[in-house]
């Protein structure tokens, strides 16, 4: 009968040792290398801070564009008739045709302003800023808003829910959460509907615009293109108090940043980037 050979304990606990301890070792030169990195990856963000989402704002600048009515009636649905009048009416088409000749360099006249009865009937405004800040509480924010339009303008979030949300909910009855961006636009219009002009048209679209029926998107999917509507439902909620105003043939605007005075903490102003989480356009 053969003897099986003495298991020698003492000399397989020091090899054992010998491999655990190496693996601790590079598992601490693992860790080290990985903070090496981190701390690499950090340093470079600082440095390209905002790279990655420069589009952002550029797409911005686009949502707005699209949601600015034109004179020949670009960007207004001609179906909806509070969008039609303002370029349909005989005044407005007469209006437009000085405009054009103008843009177009016809009749001798590219040179001359608009006269003053044009410019009563014409579908333009013009945006002077778009000032964009930054909140962590944006139902509080939209509270603010709501009593400030309502004590002080006598109209709460005024034109808000000019569009009707396809679901038959409103606007003024889905108020955001969380944190996100506030964009605040200040501008004039000479058109002689003035708010109601301003609420028919801009708003309006902003809303109709920044509507989707889809979730907002995610960090890993990147930001939602406005141009597609694919913005959050909840990224534009217009109260026309107007840093647009209007009052015909004379340029009337505000250089006062309404939505500034109802951040619950100072804003972030001038950051690089939005973030995915879209937010309120005021």
């Amino acid at each position: 009968m053969s003897r099986e050979p003495p298991i020698r304990l003492g000399a397989a606990w020091n090899k054992g040792k010998t491999v655990m301890d190496d693996v601790d070792k590079r598992g601490k030169e693992y860790t080290a290398e990985q903070d090496k990195l981190k701390k690499t990856t950090e340093d470079v963000q600082k440095i390209i801070a905002g790279k990655d989402e420069r589009l952002n704002w550029i797409r911005l600048n686009e949502f707005i564009a699209k949601c600015l009515p034109q004179p020949d009636g670009t960007n207004l649905d001609m179906d909806v008739e509070f969008q039609k009048k303002h370029v349909r009416k005989s005044e407005a088409k007469a209006a437009t045709e000085q405009y054009d000749n103008r843009k177009f360099g016809k009749n001798e006249v590219a040179d001359v302003p608009l006269n003053d009865e044009s410019l009563k009937h014409l579908a333009s405004l013009d945006i002077e800023a778009v000032f964009a800040m930054y909140t962590d509480d944006l139902k509080d924010f939209m509270t603010k808003a709501k009593d400030v339009t309502k004590n002080k303008f006598g109209n709460e979030l005024e034109g808000i829910d000019r569009y009707k949300l396809p679901d038959g909910k409103k606007y003024m009855d889905t108020m955001p959460e969380g944190g996100g961006w506030i964009v605040e636009l200040r501008g004039y219009t000479y058109n002689l509907e003035g708010r109601e002009f301003i609420v028919d048209t801009l708003v309006y679209n902003i809303n109709k615009n920044g509507y989707a029926a889809v979730p907002a998107a995610t960090a890993d999917k990147g930001f939602p293109d406005p141009s597609k509507g694919a913005s959050a439902t909840h990224f534009f909620t217009t109260f026309c108090r107007s840093p647009i105003r209007s009052q015909a043939c004379s340029k009337k605007s505000t250089r006062h940043r309404f939505a500034n005075s109802l951040l619950v903490e100072p804003p972030v102003v001038g950051q690089a980037a939005l973030p995915p989480e879209w937010a309120a356009l005021g």
